[in-house]
């Protein structure tokens, strides 16, 4: 090892040196006020006089020259490894869970054809140059190429294509024409129109990741909204029929493409009343998928507290929203794209004026569906194109129906009908009236109360017959009683109806009736092993008493197949059908729920409620024990859904399975109507001749209950292992202005593990109790506590991790502990690309040419700043200021300080410089810009997700600069401080108390900001370290003033 040229220092020199506390040379010790110890083998070393301090002696002396983890350290990232293995491998089991239930979906087919409406330019929008509108053709069907029907509108989601809208629009045409060019002759009778689906572009932008794009996009939808409308008045002719002109389209939105939707209704270029009807897909209404923008979260705010606020007005003549539908569909468990909770409109909107369906109460499909797949899923796309043609009302000048049938028509279409009970849907009225001729056909007329049980063997065919059920004339005031019918003959004709008869025949063999109308019959999941064909299914219907008591009969036909088939009916009392079970989340964990007797009488139907079963952190395992079940006239059928949403879990011979719904979630508020019925709900259909009791077992799935957590709090890798790093930060510069050298980062984090983590961990969980404690049981007529509850304030309900159960008051210390862990191996890893890096450029510098190597020798540098630098910093605010978003000069500081901290390893390897003053302030310089660099790259996501949509927009062609994000202050303060020690300085010490306070107790509040809002509201972390870094640099200002 080379030797220093100059004069070495004397052992008086050494020895004063380390009763200074300026020069202490053991960085995980504390100085004395008064002297610094030196190490035996340093002392011995230099009790036999002078000598030389080189690199290899300091080295061995400091261990800064390698990371030492304390054994605390060491059992809480082997604890974290764990929790770390045990999610990894819950989301594995989620993944293939959710490629075997995408099966259920179809592959949809189509011929499309899109013509660019070229005449949309920029003096019908400032955004034409960035954005493009086209019109949807299929080939084959759509053979007029102008638009002359209904105008619907299509909004892609992030990074989504215009392209997505083929499926439902190919849909839409095939049904619309019985050939090309031939229009169904009932849908015109209807009034339906064809659908002119139009698409726009949006040049895939990120807009999930901008507030300004999502802006964007909303304004250029309301002009091209306006455009639109405006061509059918230029064609008059294309329209012979006299039908007005439409002064309103349909938008159809996925992902962030329903939220731009939403927005338009809100910027000031919305052509009032020109939008009345909403339909999402996989949208997130709630809170943004990604907190990194605060322009996204105030996009957010505006929209939800308008649209809250219009529906709880008084006089709603003059809410603006009183005629919009807003439909959301969400894929469920099966979307890992966003966290589903936040499709649901329950808290936006009143159940008049929207609903939430799941894909798993979808007709056909009854599956999740994966983000993209809700786009082409065939049978999403049949029953969404039909109710859009069913709504469609060409007399009207919003072509479309009013506010009550459209909401009825997607009540009839997206689900099967046992929800229209839970959103309060009035049934049609029976119409028409024919005579029943008894004589010539085979019947029966059973006795008051009796059951009809009908069963055919497959080689038992026979003619149809027809049973004549006796409806009970029950008290006004009992509306308890219901008739249930259930088949798996279809409802037709030839194989079973209903018909409600009248009292008073006019003949023994005469009766009137009334044909019970198909939309009363609701189609449920086959449970026989016969019906191997996906659209196999269940006929059931359930009528209350109240709406037959001007009846006398239920004639129920029914004739069998060529394969075993049943009829059952009945009349049930639903008092003594619906049961409710209460339980605490602690006696799911430990002990599980056992219903022992689920069906207390015999009957088709039970109704089993779960008040307390309301999170959707938690998946459940359900087993139903039936000793039935082999011998029964059909194999159990259970349902299990929520009553807030509508999504099911259809479990037909019911057995083993895995349930998992969406209930209260993390920072998504209850519904708007405080008499929803919170909780889990099972439907039980059985065979009723069935005497022996059935029973339910539900116990936690803890392995697939932490997959979900995965998806709900992905932000948390942003935010709380960068509050680790602060507080590790805090603990160096403490001892550093105490005296001590700057700590290695595992040294202070062996401190922050050993003094603060156990504040850490019980100031987390006391929080979260107090969270929970927010959470308040309402005491409403007919419900029961807990199966309401009052959404905390959203300071409190917006902490953490958004707990809502004193069960979850454990996970925000569970995930401190994994953050910690990433924090710590963040570092290893970081570190060890330093000294890569620092090895790479060595070997090249001794490789390169000899005329080379003095311009690749790094040496210190002069503190003074050059013009070189002053230009390329006013350089750098000049970009910001008319081009760049803030967000790419914090790219290229980071990059700077990259460099900068390889610089000052690089120079740690060099022992020409190997004073120990020198030496030991190059290691805590080091350190230093180690931690600070840490911190820059933890902040480096929230700032690259905006960077990405700049950059997306310069590849496709627009440079127009952002409207926001070039506000240089958001930036200033990370300038100051990289400005501040690229020359090579290191921070100043404090002398004054009030400065190491400032220092101390800033890096504290931010470490706790982000701990306790840093997942929910991301984007504020970065401001706040803006800020300190301001601080930082104010630090070194007053160091490099003050000599």
């Amino acid at each position: 090892m080379a030797e220093h040229t100059a004069a070495p220092p004397t052992l008086e020199e050494l020895r004063a040196a380390a009763r200074s506390r300026e020069t202490s040379l053991e960085p995980d010790k504390p100085a004395s006020a008064k002297a610094a110890q030196l190490s035996p083998k340093l002392a011995s070393r230099l009790a036999r006089g002078p000598v030389l301090v080189t690199a290899d002696l300091v080295a061995h002396d400091n261990r800064s020259a390698r990371p030492y983890l304390s054994r605390a350290t060491m059992l809480l990232i082997v604890l974290a490894l764990l929790f770390a293995s045990l999610l990894g491998h819950s989301h594995r089991l989620a993944m293939n869970e959710v490629a075997r239930v995408n099966a259920g979906c179809e592959m949809a087919y189509m011929s499309p054809s899109y013509i660019k409406l070229a005449a949309f330019g920029t003096e019908y929008s400032r955004l034409a140059g960035k954005y493009s509108t086209y019109l949807y053709r299929e080939v084959g069907w759509d053979l007029e190429p102008h638009p002359a029907g209904i105008p619907v509108l299509f909004a892609p989601g992030n990074a989504g294509s215009f392209r997505q809208i083929r499926s439902l629009a190919a849909a839409a045409a095939r049904q619309f024409y019985d050939s090309p060019g031939v229009p169904n002759s009932a849908l015109l009778k209807a009034g339906a129109r064809h659908l002119d689906f139009f698409a726009v572009d949006f040049n895939e932008d990120f807009s999930a990741f901008h507030g300004t794009t999502l802006l964007e996009e909303a304004e250029y939808l309301n002009d091209a909204v306006r455009y639109i409308l405006s061509l059918y008045t230029q064609e008059p002719s294309l329209r012979p029929d006299l039908q007005p002109d439409p002064t309103a389209v349909v938008m159809i939105g996925h992902s962030m493409g329903g939220i731009a939707a939403r927005k338009m209704l809100l910027m000031p270029n919305y052509q009032p009343g020109s939008v009345l009807t909403i339909v999402t897909l996989s949208t997130p209404h709630v809170v943004p998928p990604a907190a990194f923008d605060a322009v996204t979260e105030s996009v957010y705010s505006t929209i939800n507290t308008y649209w809250q606020q219009a529906f709880s007005r008084a006089d709603q003549s003059r809410n603006s929203l009183r005629d919009v539908a807003l439909i959301s569909l969400s894929g469920g468990t099966s979307d890992t794209t966003i966290a589903s909770d936040s499709v649901s409109v329950a808290a936006l909107t009143p159940p008049t004026h929207g609903m939430t369906i799941f894909t798993t109460s979808l007709p056909d499909l009854f599956s999740p569906v994966d983000h993209q797949a809700m786009m082409w899923c065939n049978q999403i796309r049949n029953r969404l194109a039909w109710a859009l043609l069913r709504m469609t009302n060409v007399h009207s000048a919003s072509q479309t129906v009013a506010l009550p049938e459209r909401m009825r028509i997607f009540h009839e279409e997206l689900l099967i009908g046992l929800e229209d009970e839970e959103v309060g849907l009035t049934p049609l009225p029976f119409s028409g009236t024919f005579r029943l001729d008894l004589s010539t056909q085979q019947h029966a007329f059973l006795s008051l109360g009796s059951r009809l049980v009908r069963t055919w063997l497959a080689s038992s065919a026979s003619e149809s017959a027809i049973d004549l059920m006796p409806i009970p004339q029950a008290p006004s005031y009992d509306d308890q009683l219901y008739f249930v019918f259930l088949t798996d003959l279809a409802y037709a004709k030839d194989q079973s109806t209903i018909s409600l008869c009248r009292a008073g025949a006019d003949s023994q063999d005469h009766v009137v009736c009334s044909e019970l109308p198909l939309s009363y019959v609701k189609r449920l999941p086959s449970t026989l092993p016969e019906h191997d064909s996906k659209y196999a299914s269940l006929s059931f219907v359930e009528l209350p008493l109240s709406d037959l008591r001007e009846y006398a009969h239920i004639a129920i036909r029914s004739a069998s197949r060529t394969i075993s088939s049943f009829v059952l009916a009945e009349f049930i009392d639903r008092d003594a059908t619906r049961l409710v079970r209460h339980t605490t989340m602690s006696s799911l964990l430990f002990g599980g729920l056992h219903v022992a007797n689920v069906v207390e009488q015999a009957s088709l139907l039970t109704h089993l409620h779960l008040p307390a079963m309301d999170s959707s952190l938690l998946q459940y395992q359900l087993e139903y024990f039936d000793p039935c079940k082999e011998s029964s006239i059909f194999s159990p059928l259970l349902r299990v859904f929520s009553n807030v949403n509508f999504e099911s879990v259809w479990l037909p011979n019911a057995g083993k399975s895995i349930v998992y719904l969406h209930g209260t979630a993390p920072y998504v508020r209850g519904p708007t109507s405080p008499y929803t019925r919170r909780g889990l709900s099972l439907m039980l259909w059985r065979d009723p001749t069935c005497e022996a009791p059935a029973a339910v077992f539900i116990r936690l799935d803890l392995l697939g209950s932490l997959a979900k957590l995965i998806v709900r709090y992905r932000m948390v890798l942003a935010a709380w292992p960068l509050a680790i790093t602060l507080l590790t930060f805090r603990r160096q510069t403490t001892g550093y202005d105490g005296g001590e050298c700057f700590r290695t980062f595992s040294s202070a984090f062996n401190q922050v593990v050993a003094r603060d983590f156990i504040w850490l961990l019980l100031g987390a969980t006391s929080f979260a109790f107090v969270q929970c404690l927010a959470v308040v049981p309402v005491s409403l007529p007919n419900l029961r506590p807990p199966a309401n509850y009052r959404d905390p304030a959203p300071h409190l309900g917006d902490m953490l991790v958004g707990n809502h159960d004193l069960l979850f008051v454990p996970l925000s210390a569970l995930i401190l502990v994994l953050s910690g862990a990433v924090a710590m191996i963040s570092h290893l890893l970081l570190q060890s690309i330093v000294s890569i890096a620092t090895t790479v450029y060595t070997w090249l510098e001794h490789a390169a040419p000899s005329r080379l190597q003095p311009y690749l020798r790094i040496q210190e540098r002069n503190e003074n700043p050059t013009i070189q630098r002053i230009v390329s910093l006013a350089a750098l605010l000049l970009l910001v200021l008319l081009f760049a978003p803030y967000q790419f000069a914090y790219l290229v500081l980071t990059l700077v300080h990259l460099f900068s901290t390889v610089r000052a390893y690089i120079l740690l390897q060099d022992p020409s410089s190997a004073t120990a003053l020198v030496w030991r302030r190059r290691w805590d310089r080091y350190h230093y810009y180690m931690v600070v660099l840490l911190i820059m790259l933890w902040l480096l996501p929230m700032n690259a997700a905006i960077l990405i949509v700049w950059v997306r927009n310069l590849s496709a062609g627009w440079i127009a600069p952002f409207s926001s994000d070039h506000n240089v202050l958001s930036v200033a303060g990370f300038l100051l401080w990289v400005e501040g020690v690229h020359t090579g300085r290191m921070l100043p010490r404090s002398q004054k108390l009030w400065r190491r306070n400032i220092t101390s107790f800033a890096a504290l509040a931010i470490a706790i900001i982000a701990i306790l809002y840093g997942i929910r509201y991301t984007y504020l972390i970065p401001a706040a370290v803006n800020i300190y870094f301001f601080w930082l640099a104010f630090l070194h200002a007053k160091g490099f003033n003050t000599g």
